[in-house]
């Protein structure tokens, strides 16, 4: 330890240590003075009082290990473990998606419109327990805690789902994997994400990782529950071929292509414009990341969502988000 180092900068604030449970045995231990008795040593020097929170960060399966060894055992009882769960709602989920293939970010590649949202759809769904008093499909569940609306359900009933979902989240699929399979689907098909090429890449995918997980399993008790978990994903695509889901994609494509139209003729007859706050100072003006569609007769109403403007907005570094004034 240095009189510059981690510990003594942090003091009265917060030190991160990442991936903490992998450090050397000696740095553990170090780590446990700074717990136990708030102090460290630096080189050549005595002992000096240091006063701040300690997070470090690891996964699930290093820290039963920390539980299962016993010469660990004063580390064990001053650590105090707090679950970090994978995202649960599918708009979060496509955030983390569309940062890395968004509009913009991939030179001379396209995604197709919808890609990334069923993607971030087929990364949370694994992530989800079945419900235990209500007679819902899994994908009915994701669309209730991404906020939809679905009849004779309340915001009641989606905290009653997450109270006695204990453990959701903790296991499914991780953003990381999702991220190496675009990728490699990206690098295989060429220049475009074809419909076809994203119902195979998402079939390979979904079954691949749900047959693992069910491999993972020690029981025959586990396997069967986690058989249970993913019948609804299976089922889908034991009833549906690739074709289906190439063609139900293309749908949405050419769905996507008339609203980037519709929006396209707006942005030219509207006289106004909006503006975004930059952080090198001033403003910029952009046209509408959203136009609003209302029919007065049914009272319904449909949004029109210009996704490049929502990923500038959203996004783009130079532009000052809301969180940050």
């Amino acid at each position: 330890f240095n009189f510059d180092g981690e510990f003594n900068v942090a003091n009265r604030g917060v030190i991160e240590v990442g991936e903490v449970l992998k450090l050397d045995v000696a740095f553990l231990y170090d780590l446990l003075g700074a717990t136990q008795e708030h102090k460290v040593k630096p080189k050549k020097f005595a002992q000096t009082d240091i006063d701040e929170v300690i997070l470090g960060h690891t996964n699930e399966a290093e820290y039963k290990k920390l539980l299962n060894n016993e010469f660990m055992e004063a580390l064990r009882d001053r650590t105090i473990k707090i679950d970090v769960p994978y995202i649960t709602k599918v708009s979060e989920e496509i955030k983390i998606y569309t940062k890395e293939f968004g509009e913009g970010r991939l030179r001379g590649k396209h995604v197709a419109p919808h890609t990334l949202e069923m993607a971030s759809l087929w990364a949370v769904m694994p992530r989800l327990e079945e419900p235990k008093k209500h007679q819902l499909s899994t994908l009915q569940k994701a669309k209730l805690y991404d906020g939809k609306i679905l009849p004779g359900y309340t915001q009641d009933n989606v905290k009653e789902l997450r109270k006695e979902a204990k453990r959701e989240g903790l296991d499914g699929v991780s953003p990381r994997f999702v991220q190496d399979k675009i990728s490699n689907a990206l690098v295989r098909e060429g220049q475009t994400l074809s419909p076809v090429a994203r119902a195979e890449h998402m079939q390979k995918f979904v079954k691949a990782k749900i047959e693992a997980d069910i491999a993972s399993k020690k029981t025959s008790k586990g396997q069967e529950s986690a058989k249970a978990k993913y019948s609804a994903a299976l089922a889908y695509f034991d009833k549906h071929t690739i074709a289906d889901i190439a063609h139900l994609m293309d749908l949405m494509d050419k769905i996507v292509a008339v609203m980037t139209a519709i929006i396209a003729k707006m942005n030219q007859a509207a006289a106004f414009k909006t503006f975004l706050k930059l952080h090198a100072g001033g403003f910029r003006a952009t046209t509408p990341e959203v136009y609003v569609a209302v029919d007065r007769i049914s009272q319904t109403a449909i949004k029109l969502v210009d996704r490049m403007e929502f990923s500038r907005a959203n996004f783009a570094s130079y532009v000052l988000k809301g969180w940050q004034m």
